[in-house]
């Protein structure tokens, strides 16, 4: 197990290091000069040309790349918002939160759905709940997640008057891009939870439990939930961090001031620096999310023997 841990830790770096590479070379080959955008269309050639100087921009890419990681790794500095002159990183960190509340309640609404929605569709196998079921989270798998949110909005918000269209600043305001984030996962975690429950209901020790007598409940919840989960606990964990970059369109549709709003606004603007730092964070925090899966599916099964 210790030496599984230290390969995956050696791994995590070196596909961090890639990230690294990647929003940087982002930042470079995205079209449009940062001093002119800071300076504006009207500025001066000499100016614009000091300025780069000032930035290091004149400089080979890999010398930028350089000062890139080592004021990272030195300061935690990820640059200055051109449209702000704010730390990247403090500008991001002001948002992270309305993320952070957004993609948890997400994956807290579709874990407990999508678990009793799969265990309800196991144990009435063939039956009509269980076709609904299927219906349903097809369509959730089908349908982009955008037409959901338009089609929410048109529903909730403009003809019941229900819930606002968008904004931040009551839980009203979280049920449509919660509800949004949350239909793909919902619809994942059933179907896997009712694969895994319909495998384990035909296993020799749950006939076994059942032929002793023990109540239904207990051989469900005991003896097969119990051994189903072991799958969905890794794609909840995959799903936590890709929610944190589906939410780049669902905060942008519903105007949430998250992270993903953050960096679609910046890219209208041209604010690299500032997209480079929202990818760099949801990158980051996919990978860290992989490793904690893996090591915590490592702990949860001890069947796994890893080489």
């Amino acid at each position: 197990m210790a030496t599984y841990v230290l390969r995956r830790l050696s791994q995590t770096v070196i596909v961090l290091l890639g990230v690294s590479v990647a929003v940087f070379l982002m930042g470079q080959l995205v079209p449009g000069d940062p001093a002119v955008v800071m300076l504006g269309p009207a500025a001066s050639a000499d100016a614009v040309a000091e300025l780069r100087r000032d930035l290091g921009l004149d400089e080979s890419l890999w010398i930028q790349y350089g000062r890139f990681i080592e004021r990272l790794v030195t300061e935690g500095s990820l640059g200055e918002s051109i449209r702000t002159n704010r730390e990247v990183l403090d500008e991001v960190l002001d948002r992270l939160p309305y993320t952070l509340v957004l993609a948890v309640l997400a994956v807290t609404l579709a874990t407990i759905l999508g678990i009793t929605g799969g265990v309800v569709a196991a144990i009435n196998r063939g039956k009509l709940i269980d076709s609904a079921i299927l219906v349903v989270t097809t369509g959730g798998l089908s349908v982009p997640s955008f037409w959901v949110a338009l089609l929410m909005i048109w529903l909730f918000a403009v003809r019941l008057g229900w819930l606002p269209v968008a904004g931040a600043g009551s839980w009203k305001h979280l049920v449509l891009p919660t509800l949004t984030l949350a239909l793909p996962s919902i619809a994942t975690k059933a179907r896997l939870t009712r694969s895994a429950m319909l495998e384990i209901l035909n296993q020799e020790y749950i006939r076994t439990a059942r032929s002793k007598g023990l109540h239904e409940q207990t051989v469900l919840l005991r003896h097969a939930l119990r051994n189903a989960l072991i799958p969905v606990i890794t794609i909840v964990g995959l799903q936590f961090g890709a929610l944190l970059g589906g939410a780049f369109i669902t905060e942008s549709i519903f105007g949430w001031p998250g992270v993903g709003q953050l960096a679609v606004n910046s890219i209208l603007q041209r604010d690299f620096p500032i997209v480079q730092g929202t990818v760099l964070l949801v990158t980051v925090s996919f990978v860290m999310m992989n490793l904690i899966v893996d090591l915590l599916y490592a702990w949860s099964d001890p069947r796994i023997r890893y080489r």
